[in-house]
């Protein structure tokens, strides 16, 4: 029983925001899934890395300066996400799957890019 525990604590703790309280850090891109629903790249070295995240405390500003870099940063819980323009939040793709009884239904979802 403690094992499983644990391995539940280690799951929910691995699924939470790319930032801690006050933290910032650079990206390469953005993806809106859905309202509340995001992905950014970020790099590490020389990849590339998906983040995903949900939350409903999310403030898009598009103040980055031509040749600057994009970045986002936690303060107060409101993720902001600093962009050059609009047209960088790239539509996101999903799916949700739902069993009934011995039948798995699934649907894709996605959202266009802002044009």
């Amino acid at each position: 029983m403690k094992k499983l525990i644990l391995l539940l604590l280690l799951v929910v703790a691995g699924c939470g925001h790319p930032l801690r309280e006050g933290e910032s850090r650079t990206i390469e891109r953005v993806f809106m899934h859905e309202p509340g629903r995001y992905s950014v790249l970020v790099r590490e070295y020389d990849e590339l890395k998906s983040i995903s995240f949900r939350s409903h405390k999310v403030k898009l500003l598009d103040d980055v300066e031509k040749g600057d870099d994009m970045w986002m940063e936690m303060k107060n819980g409101i993720t902001t996400i600093h962009i050059h323009n609009a047209k960088e939040v790239e539509g996101g793709a999903w799916q949700t799957t739902e069993m009934v009884g011995e039948t798995i239904y699934i649907e894709d979802h996605s959202t266009t890019p802002v044009e």
